[in-house]
């Protein structure tokens, strides 16, 4: 983001640093969650403990999943340019890919949310362990999409590829 000039370049900053921020909590959260979540499947946390702590990740995950959405768009728009460099660029492709990864792990948490948290209460420790598989799922999921973006980091991005050369 700093290497965008301009006032593009302070918003693609902005979004990049709330990209990695709201990504990191999101993420970081997830194996301390799914941890909590495994000691509840086993009576080591209270039904009402494990609900509390499966509310306020949840609530948490949301805004990190917001901010991430709001904060990918500006990116996309600045790296990527084009709707036709989204799909003819390496780049573009691997985005894609993310975006995939990703809509499976807000997919999953969505069914969190609203398929199995309820539950939590009633069937404690049967929901609690099904709760940290799928936390388990996105972890992995989300490391999958770091290694993406690790990819992403070596290429010139995409919008540089239908740039107008520059006369020297």
């Amino acid at each position: 983001g700093a290497a965008t000039p301009g006032r593009i370049g302070d918003l693609h900053l902005a979004a990049d640093i709330a990209h990695l921020i709201a990504s990191g909590v999101w993420l970081g959260g997830l194996l301390p969650f799914a941890i909590a979540l495994l000691l509840a499947s086993r009576g080591g946390i209270s039904p009402q403990s494990a609900g509390e702590i499966t509310r306020r990740f949840s609530n948490l995950a949301t805004v990190g999943v917001a901010l991430i959405v709001l904060s990918g768009i500006v990116n996309s728009w600045v790296l990527v340019g084009s709707m036709s460099a989204l799909t003819s660029s390496l780049y573009g492709c691997l985005l894609l890919a993310k975006i995939g990864l990703f809509a499976v792990m807000v997919g999953m948490a969505a069914f969190n949310r609203i398929g199995l948290a309820p539950r939590l209460m009633r069937e404690t420790p049967l929901a609690a362990r099904q709760l940290a598989i799928n936390s388990g799922i996105e972890l992995g999921l989300g490391l999958a999409v770091f290694a993406i973006v690790g990819v992403l980091g070596t290429l010139q991005p995409a919008s540089h590829h239908h740039m107008a050369p520059t006369a020297d």
